[in-house]
């Protein structure tokens, strides 16, 4: 435990030393612009597609960066010889990177009830964003893993927007409306990660789609972690020019 804690405060630390937090600030900033620019009668559905398009997005982005500039200051040749195990590490690097979420989160939340006067459901949103962002900084990993470069990464990145988060973005705001499709759609995480925005936001989700969003990305998360925990061996060596 007191590995973890340490690591998980280095973490906080290396995100501010490489621009991470300023570079979510500005998000943030960005979010509200769009937030400033629609009526309040619209801010709690516009918030939820933000939220999704943040944490979905953001969170393999950011543990990719992180783990691209540990990798250029050599970092893994010290992590083979330390007494830290694995584990340790990426759930410290998976909670600072929820962190980072959580930041977007309140900063929105607190201006959407300043500015636009309209109160967000907080607690709902955050155990959304720590399970859906849990979910993609596992998979964060896993596309690091496997880029060559950073170049490399933000094209995974892009390729899983394109084909997973857009998808079920167009769904939500009406323009997939083929029954077929929107089936189809519940295959994808991105699908249940939606569906608990949307129950954050306006509480209108049935049971059983809440239940069955719930369970994908619980397993999802403990596949990815396991998955991740599996080939994280196999990067340390391999960045570490062994």
């Amino acid at each position: 435990m007191s590995n973890f804690l340490a690591l998980a405060v280095g973490e906080i630390t290396r995100m501010k030393k490489y621009q991470v937090l300023p570079a979510t600030v500005f998000i943030a900033l960005l979010w509200m612009g769009f937030l400033s620019l629609v009526d309040r009668t619209y801010v709690q559905t516009l918030f939820s597609l933000l939220i999704y398009v943040d944490v979905t997005t953001m969170a393999m982005l950011l543990v990719g960066v992180t783990l691209f500039f540990e990798k250029q200051e050599g970092t893994f040749r010290s992590f083979l010889v330390s007494p830290i195990h694995k584990s340790e590490y990426i759930l410290a690097k998976g909670t600072s990177n929820l962190l980072s979420n959580l930041l977007t989160l309140v900063l929105l939340i607190g201006f959407a009830y300043w500015i636009k006067e309209v109160q967000i459901p907080f607690w709902e949103f955050l155990g959304a964003v720590i399970l859906v962002g849990f979910f993609h900084t596992m998979l964060g990993f896993l596309i690091s893993y496997y880029a060559k470069d950073f170049t490399n990464l933000i094209m995974y990145v892009m390729v899983y927007a394109f084909v997973f988060v857009i998808p079920v973005l167009l769904e939500q705001i009406g323009f997939i409306t083929h029954d077929l499709l929107r089936n189809l759609l519940y295959a994808l995480p991105t699908k249940s990660s939606m569906t608990l925005f949307q129950n954050a936001a306006e509480g209108n989700v049935e049971t059983w789609e809440l239940i069955l969003s719930i369970g994908y990305l619980a397993m999802a998360s403990i596949g990815g972690y396991l998955l991740a925990l599996r080939k994280f061996d196999g990067f340390a060596l391999k960045e570490g020019g062994q």
